[in-house]
């Protein structure tokens, strides 16, 4: 009777455990978290300001992860936030769209300024800013919008960015950027208006791969792309042979996957939907145990690939 009594128990204990499993479309973002970390994104954010404001559900750095996993995942619109997404960002599953959108619509052009001066100075400190040439470039967004975005000689690192009201503030613009270039890199760049086709091309590409997952606010969502594929971009950096893929590559064939994740004993357990290239990201070392993460409750994170 005793031993019937433990085999039951042990197996409500199996069945509870299924039962915190959560299912996630956006559990390869998971694999950009060793990047944030050594990016001190938190640390970043704090010093933007950026966004403005924060609750005490949603802190200001937990609001930019979440943005940014939305664009990173590629997800649809939807009322709620994928839940596995709000275990990665720390914050208490059931977080609305509405809530996350309430924070950042209240950050103005001053405080998108700020948050794209702190990237710029990360990627000039990280040596991945090509810094003798700014190529500007104009976008039309998916509203009408005409935007305007700089990125480095290489066509494919994008960081300043602005939502132009009239052609008159294009000459100032320019100017201030190539003040915080320099002053970011120590190098005043050469300027080059119109990237070449095939960077207008590279820079399209990479606009349309995070096209899903804005918020509808047109700055925050201009200066929220120039961080995610400036992310995006470091942590290509040890994917040896892939480190220079397109955007849209990049995150086809590693981020963007299906997993599993569940709260265990000490640390939360990342279950990736196994993909062809696995190989680069284990020789990367991107699937070894995480620590110190600082918004998470344990602050750990163990991956394991998974049979779909």
């Amino acid at each position: 009777a005793l031993e019937l009594a433990e085999m039951l128990a042990g197996e409500g204990r199996e069945e509870s455990s299924r039962n915190e499993e959560v299912a996630s479309s956006c559990a390869g973002l998971s694999l950009l978290l060793r990047t944030m970390l050594g990016a001190r994104l938190p640390v970043l954010a704090a010093r933007a300001g950026c966004p403005p404001h924060e609750t005490e559900a949603l802190p200001r750095f937990n609001a930019l992860l979440l943005a940014l996993g939305l664009r990173l995942g590629g997800v649809a619109d939807s009322l709620l936030i994928d839940e596995g997404l709000c275990l990665l960002a720390g914050v208490r599953p059931g977080l609305s769209l509405a809530e996350l959108r309430a924070v950042w619509a209240e950050s103005d052009e001053a405080d998108h300024a700020r948050l794209q001066l702190e990237l710029l100075r990360l990627l000039a400190g990280q040596r991945l800013l090509s810094m003798e040439v700014m190529h500007v470039s104009r976008l039309e967004s998916e509203t009408g919008a005409t935007l305007l975005i700089a990125g480095d000689e290489t066509t494919s690192l994008w960081l300043l960015g602005r939502v132009l009201k009239s052609d008159d503030e294009v000459a100032p613009i320019i100017s201030a950027w190539l003040d915080v270039w320099e002053e970011a890199s120590g190098v005043r760049p050469a300027l080059v208006l119109d990237a070449s086709e095939a960077g207008r091309q590279s820079l399209l590409a990479a606009w349309r791969a995070l096209a899903d997952g804005r918020l509808s606010l047109e700055a925050a969502d201009l200066t929220l792309f120039l961080v995610a594929q400036s992310l995006l971009r470091m942590w290509a950096r040890w994917l040896r042979q892939f480190a220079a893929s397109s955007v849209p590559y990049l995150l086809e064939s590693f981020i963007r996957r299906r997993g599993w994740l569940a709260a265990e004993d000490g640390y939360l357990l990342v279950e990736l939907e196994r993909a062809p290239l696995d190989i680069v990201i284990e020789m990367a070392g991107y699937l070894e145990e995480l620590e110190g993460v600082p918004w998470l409750e344990h602050g750990r994170i163990r991956f394991v690939l998974r049979e779909a």
